[in-house]
């Protein structure tokens, strides 16, 4: 019997859940199994961005590393993968105060280390980071729909992007096989006993290790800005961690450059750190050409619209 769930219905997604229960050798009553599986279809807001040629790539290449669930099929439309249950990390992860943050961010660092550490497949990917792919497309289909926002002209946007564009070619920013969309919610900690429990009023979460993260909603990895992934996964319009971000760069370039020295990797902290806070203006110029898009092509309801409208807003 196959039952469908919805997951999430995000801007460009739309997740279901896929149950499979059926007779045969298993730990369930009569000897039944259970298959539970994450069906994505894509939406025009990541096809948009996305071509088909590199659909699904990323998750194949993360998944044959396991950093990211199982594949079980990819079309241009959509794929299947394993269903890890657990739980997303927030912003407030990121930034909390304590010994169960220090161990937080030790995990998450080797795991991005271990993306970015990962070959640029060409093909598909082949030129420059794709960030500026996106906001390119994106201006494009904004433009094309005839509808504007009143709080910025399509001038004012594509000026941002030219300058942008232009100071971070000439600081020569380190590119690697990234994210794309490396905010919190978009790593996974995998389900144990101990944090199970944690959850449900047990206790204090229990520590986390590299192996319990994996990265899920890959669309967007590719070619990319190192800095653009790090400062994604901090950026934060209330309360930010510069000690949490700091420790999570320290074992971060630790994880990438186990041998260096301790001056050498104070040195490399410091460039790295301030390397990504660079990015944060082209994190929220992302963000905020994301959302012109959703209110200039997409018809939602006035409280959607409302919604979407301050968080452009508030981005831009």
């Amino acid at each position: 019997m196959l039952r469908m769930s919805d997951l999430s219905r995000g801007y460009c997604n739309t997740v279901h859940l896929a149950t499979v229960e059926g007779a045969g050798e298993g730990d369930g009553a009569g000897g039944a199994t259970t298959t539970q599986l994450v069906v994505k279809l894509y939406s025009d807001l990541s096809t948009l961005r996305v071509p088909p040629e590199v659909r699904g790539v990323p998750d194949r290449l993360l998944a044959a590393n396991e950093i990211a669930p199982s594949v079980v099929l990819s079309t241009d439309a959509g794929i299947v993968h394993e269903y890890v249950p657990g739980r997303v990390l927030s912003e407030a992860d990121m930034h909390q105060p304590g010994a169960a943050s220090e161990a937080l961010m030790r995990a998450v660092a080797a795991r991005l280390a271990q993306l970015h550490a990962l070959p640029i497949p060409a093909p598909p990917f082949a030129g420059e980071p794709l960030v500026w792919r996106w906001m390119e497309a994106m201006l494009g289909a904004a433009a094309a729909s005839g509808a504007t926002v009143d709080y910025a002209t399509p001038g004012q946007l594509q000026a941002e992007v030219d300058y942008l564009r232009a100071a971070l070619a000439s600081a020569g920013a380190p590119v690697v096989f990234a994210h794309g969309d490396c905010k919190p919610s978009n790593l996974m900690r995998r389900r144990g006993g101990e944090e199970a429990s944690a959850d449900e009023g047990g206790g204090a979460p229990s520590a986390v290790a590299k192996q319990d993260l994996v990265f899920i909603d890959l669309e967007l990895a590719g070619p990319n800005y190192r800095g653009f992934d790090v400062m994604k996964l901090f950026r934060s319009d209330e309360h930010f961690s510069e000690e949490n971000m700091r420790l999570f760069i320290r074992e971060y370039m630790g994880t990438s450059a186990p041998d260096a020295g301790r001056s050498s990797l104070d040195t490399e902290v410091e460039r790295v750190y301030v390397e990504a806070r660079m990015f944060e203006p082209l994190t929220w110029l992302e963000a905020a050409i994301f959302f012109v898009l959703v209110l200039t092509t997409r018809k939602s309801s006035s409280e959607e619209t409302e919604r979407n409208y301050k968080l452009g807003k508030q981005r831009w």
